[in-house]
């Protein structure tokens, strides 16, 4: 399992419910909006998707988001 937070950009006005039922998606397990410190956690699976594919998915709904911190599967870190 690898997670991901993205910091967003609240402008558009940041819209909790319209990123999470957007990154509903096949490999995510769990994704978390927080409106009042503009990020987005995301708990995903790295066989299915990457970051990238998750940032793609909420510029496409209009936010610009970027990545605060990043961690892979327990087995891959030394």
């Amino acid at each position: 399992m690898a997670h991901i937070i993205f910091g967003i950009d609240p402008i558009p006005p940041f819209n909790q419910q319209n990123l999470e039922v957007a990154l509903r998606m096949p490999g995510v397990h769990h994704a978390h909006a927080d409106a009042k410190a503009h990020v987005v956690a995301v708990e995903f699976d790295p066989l299915v998707l990457t970051g990238a594919q998750l940032q793609r998915t909420i510029q496409g709904i209009g936010f610009r988001p970027f990545v605060l911190t990043e961690s892979d599967t327990p087995h891959h870190q030394a």
